[in-house]
């Protein structure tokens, strides 16, 4: 997970580590990335396996985590599918088609700064190519989740939106997890 932003009430989820209706497990450090990642974790883990994504996740988590801030996730066993969350911070992500690649940041102007940089620092992106990419900024509230198809597809990647309904204080965000009703034991 890479995350930008401040995660308003992590010090109340902190406390509920290995309670019932609590973090699953406790935060080793006090950056507020950690419990974002960690509840995230616990909606992950709690679902029955035959209903869990991590789609749903994220949304539960976004739903109890109050504050401003963009998150990407990646996961080991879906190394082609990125989730990009916005939840007031911005962001914009681009897509490099003639290297598959997915760059993101907090504004267009600072993804357009990378790929410049990239392109006459790195020479990764050197090659020309008529439309040096595709920059989107996201809407508010939003999971964008990009998967990267294979070689042969006809079209290079999928995407696919979901609105959250992200905590906007603390107030909701407290004793969330003991309310979800696909938790088991």
């Amino acid at each position: 997970m890479v995350h930008n932003g401040l995660i308003a009430n992590d010090d109340n989820w902190r406390d509920t580590a290995g309670q019932e209706g609590g973090l699953r497990n406790k935060p080793e450090s006090p950056v507020d990335s950690e419990v974002m990642l960690m509840a995230v974790e616990t909606f992950y883990l709690n679902t029955p396996v035959e209903t869990r994504t991590l789609e749903e996740a994220i949304d539960n988590a976004c739903y109890t985590l109050a504050g401003d801030y963009s998150l990407v996730f990646l996961k080991a066993d879906e190394p082609n599918k990125v989730r990009f969350v916005r939840h007031e911070n911005p962001m914009c992500f681009a897509w490099v088609p003639s290297h598959k690649a997915i760059l993101f940041g907090s504004t267009d102007s600072i993804v357009e700064e990378a790929l410049e940089y990239h392109k006459e620092h790195l020479e990764y992106f050197l090659e020309k190519i008529s439309v040096p990419a595709i920059v989107n900024d996201m809407n508010e509230d939003t999971l964008v989740t990009i998967e990267i198809l294979p070689s042969d597809s006809k079209v290079p990647f999928k995407i696919s939106v979901k609105n959250l309904d992200c905590a906007k204080n603390d107030a909701r965000a407290r004793h969330y997890f003991s309310d979800v009703e696909t938790m088991v034991d």
